[in-house]
């Protein structure tokens, strides 16, 4: 029974190494590439609020395929 227990142990440890090692983890992760912005939008010459202004932000990764 100690040689079954053994080879089960040693398997399930190849595949936790493998899943480890591929990226695949079982803990959720994020990486935060820059905090909220927030504020408002005001008009240069009235110096009023702006309602309803969005603003879009796009970032391209470097290594993005075209």
């Amino acid at each position: 029974m100690k040689r079954g227990f053994k080879f089960l142990f040693i398997n399930i440890l190849l595949l936790f190494l493998s899943l480890f090692l591929s990226g695949c983890l079982f803990i959720p992760h994020t990486t935060e590439v820059a905090p909220a912005i927030r504020g408002q939008i005001v008009d240069e010459c009235s110096g009023k609020v702006i309602c309803g202004a969005e603003i879009t932000y796009t970032i391209k990764a470097e290594n993005q395929y075209s």
